[in-house]
């Protein structure tokens, strides 16, 4: 049985876009709303030296740097990305401070276990999957009404080669699964 890890970032100090359309980038991000955001997207940031670019954002929305995004290709060639390129607000620090960020439309699956604990905000105390919901897939994210936080789960495989790079800011747990 395949085991599978919430891809989460660690970064505590992460950038925000400026002048962005956040009701267009949904936090929650379902086919609907990647049809509607553009292939490619340019944003700007106020820079200073706390400002992390981690290879794993959550807010906007879903999101990962490009090594992540090349790995995941090699496990699931189907998924469709569109990009955001981010750059600094100071322009002597354009060249080091710019990153591509890449979007998923990563497949939903309503596989949430009853006995998993989603707290009335939406945020889930206990993450438990429901094994006979899931497919086998290497990424996805977990689909329920009550939760209000993205869900990215990844197999043990696609984890694996995401702890071999050199990634930053990238946080991988174990998730329970009955």
């Amino acid at each position: 049985m395949t085991e599978y890890f919430l891809l989460k970032t660690a970064a505590t100090s992460l950038f925000k876009p400026i002048d962005f359309d956040y009701k267009l980038y949904q936090h929650i991000m379902t086919k609907e709303h990647f049809e509607k955001i553009p292939k490619d997207k340019i944003c700007y940031y106020k820079y200073s030296v706390e400002v992390e670019m981690p290879d794993v954002m959550l807010r906007p929305t879903f999101m990962v740097g490009s090594s992540i995004y090349n790995i995941v290709k090699l496990y699931n060639e189907n998924i469709e990305w569109k990009s955001l390129q981010v750059f600094p607000d100071v322009l002597d620090y354009v060249r080091e401070m710019v990153k591509s960020y890449w979007i998923p439309c990563l497949p939903e699956y309503k596989c949430l276990h009853e006995e998993a604990i989603v707290l009335p905000n939406g945020t889930v105390d206990r993450l438990i999957l429901n094994r006979s919901k899931m497919r086998n897939v290497d990424i996805f994210r977990v689909a329920d009404a009550r939760v209000g936080e993205n869900l990215v789960v990844v197999s043990l495989p696609l984890a694996e080669s995401i702890n071999r790079r050199n990634v930053y800011g990238v946080s991988i747990e174990r998730v329970e699964v009955k």
